[in-house]
């Protein structure tokens, strides 16, 4: 089979359909109408912070202003109308936080700037709509120029996303964790536009790494394809000459849109821009897993031969070089860190993910070369980054101790869920272990968790991390947690933290692909010391629900729809059963 590129439809927003091809489709957006769930004078008059505000509201030219928040963080169109006694300019700020609305630094940073828009308005009614998308909590009106007052008598937002067909629900017995499962859904639901977009304030871009974990959350809430199609293909047409994929789809054709959705960035989203040719090696290889991860969830085959031309290319690239920059934590002075330990075995993984996406395809040239490289690969990476002493993989010489390559190490099947869960436990008695505050760090490291049996020690750290979101008005997930009010230019919607979404689904509940497509299901619950859980989980067939009790044995009861069938495997303090799941009601205890 050929490795030379092959052109795929669509360089610019919409590409056009060939045979056997998949086109880079627009979709119709879903519209939310939103009106204000509170007002404020700002400064504060006589005490009109305090008591209720109504529309109508009046402003002066005195430098009186208006602080509006709509009461959780959305993405769209603001909109508002006034009458004025005479001209008037009114500037229009946004903030995700009350803070950032109310500052007056316009943050320009040479790749990224706040957005700011100003009405001119004249003497009587005047409709105002922004003509671009803004991402915001709050919103802040300042009279800035005129006579007389401005009388504001209507303000709304036409918040946007993509249009999923189905959602899933989960609840259990804990008010926070269901909190927390609310915020990642909402965080989803957002940052799903034309692409799975990082931050709906920020950057706005399809990144690899942020893509990766929103898709897997997308498996457990909506059970979408269209979407990450679409994805998946733009990072592919955005292929360097090298073979590996870029840090962002811009390239791929959604550059035009990326400029529509954020114009007040600089052009770090547009074609040819530093962002678009980005490599981040620890993305590229994400690239090569989320195709595999695709093809597990959906068992679309036509897909992955679709883009095998890339792909070999890819997988070939990760096997010769694999060299770039690598992100995944803020570490030491700030900067972005990323663990050697931790880069070698995700390297390693992507390999794995690409010797399955060959034999699908029967491409045996490129199988070959992965099997070649993953030989002894596995114990030569243990033997030099486990650490005997301690207990658990890390970089030798680091000032601090994390636990990325850990976590990384089961995730890649390198240990076992046992050796793992010793890991953990290691880790936790180190005075300089460092907990992770990226989202995307976040993730992983809760997923390796749970998946060595830690499930309540996640379930706590998850407490932790998102509660302390919720403590300071979170409302979507941030993507970072390290302080209590963030500064502006963090990001407070960020998919690559809505991880929850996936892992309460994945492991309390334990619903997983026991083969491609979810054709065939394993359910191994751990509910962590819940009393309850529940769950709906849509699957490519129809919807999978399931109810959980904790007790004495575990009791409950599970619906799989038509054409499923799976296994039911309890673990409890007299060791482990397992029995057969049939389509439609299977009762449990």
């Amino acid at each position: 089979m050929s490795k030379e590129q092959t052109p795929l439809p669509g360089n610019g927003a919409a590409g056009a359909t060939q045979a056997g091809q998949l086109p880079l489709e627009e979709f119709t957006l879903r519209t939310t109408i939103l009106e204000p769930q509170g007002l404020e004078t700002v400064p504060r008059l006589a005490g009109a912070g305090c008591i209720p505000l109504h529309l109508p509201v009046a402003l002066s030219a005195s430098g009186q202003e208006l602080l509006v928040d709509f009461g959780v963080e959305t993405v769209g169109y603001f909109s508002c109308e006034l009458r004025c006694e005479g001209n008037a300019v009114v500037t229009v700020l946004f903030g995700e936080s009350r803070t950032e609305a109310l500052s007056d630094d316009p943050v320009d940073v040479g790749w990224y700037r706040r957005a700011r828009d100003v009405i001119s308005a004249h003497a009587g009614s005047t409709a105002f709509r922004t003509a671009y998308r803004r991402g915001f909590r709050y919103v802040r009106l300042q009279f800035t120029e005129g006579q007389g007052a401005a009388i504001i008598s209507r303000l709304r937002v036409e918040q946007v996303h993509y249009p999923f067909a189905r959602e899933g629900r989960f609840a259990c017995s804990e008010p926070l964790l269901n909190r927390i499962w609310e915020i990642s859904r909402r965080t989803m639901i957002l940052t799903s536009q034309q692409w799975y977009e990082d931050g709906v304030k920020r950057d706005g871009m399809l990144w690899v790494g942020d893509y990766r974990v929103s898709y897997l959350c997308n498996t457990t809430l909506f059970g979408d394809a269209a979407l990450a199609r679409k994805c998946l293909t733009a990072f592919a047409l955005s292929q360097l000459p090298s073979g590996a994929i870029p840090a962002t789809g811009n390239n791929g054709g959604l550059a035009p849109a990326w400029e529509r959705n954020i114009e007040y960035m600089s052009n770090c989203g547009s074609v040819g821009s530093w962002h678009s040719k980005w490599l981040i090696a620890n993305y590229a290889y994400d690239w090569v897993m989320s195709l595999y991860e695709y093809y597990e969830h959906t068992a679309d085959e036509d897909l992955v031969r679709l883009l095998w031309p890339q792909a070999s290319r890819a997988i070939e690239w990760v096997i010769r070089d694999g060299g770039g920059d690598p992100v995944m934590d803020n570490g030491e002075g700030g900067k972005w860190y990323g663990s050697e330990a931790w880069m070698a075995i995700w390297r390693y993984w992507a390999v794995q993910a690409g010797r399955s996406l060959a034999r699908l395809v029967s491409d045996s040239a490129v199988e070959s070369q992965c099997a070649d490289y993953l030989c002894g690969k596995g114990a030569e990476i243990c033997e030099r980054f486990i650490d005997r002493e301690r207990g658990y993989l890390s970089d030798k010489g680091s000032s601090f101790i994390l636990r990325h390559a850990s976590a990384a190490a089961l995730l890649a099947g390198l240990i076992s869920p046992g050796e793992a869960a010793h890991m953990f436990e290691r880790l936790a008695l180190d005075g300089s272990f460092r907990k992770e505050h990226v989202g995307m760090a976040k993730f992983y490291v809760l997923w390796a968790m749970m998946k060595s049996g830690r499930v309540a020690e996640a379930l706590a750290d998850i407490r932790e991390y998102y509660g302390c979101m919720l403590d300071n008005g979170a409302t979507t997930c941030w993507e970072s947690c390290g302080l209590v009010d963030a500064e502006p230019i963090i990001s407070r919607c960020h998919g690559w933290t809505a991880g929850p979404a996936y892992l309460f689904p994945k492991y309390l509940l334990g619903v997983h692909p026991a083969a491609p497509g979810f054709s065939r299901v394993r359910i191994e619950p751990h509910l962590g010391g819940l009393r309850w859980a529940e769950g709906t989980i849509p699957l490519p067939q129809g919807d999978l629900s399931i109810r959980l009790e904790a007790g004495a044995r575990t009791m409950g009861c599970v619906v799989l729809p038509a054409g499923v069938e799976g296994d039911l495997i309890i673990s409890s303090p007299t060791g482990v059963t397992s029995s057969p799941l049939h389509p439609g009601e299977n009762a449990i205890g």
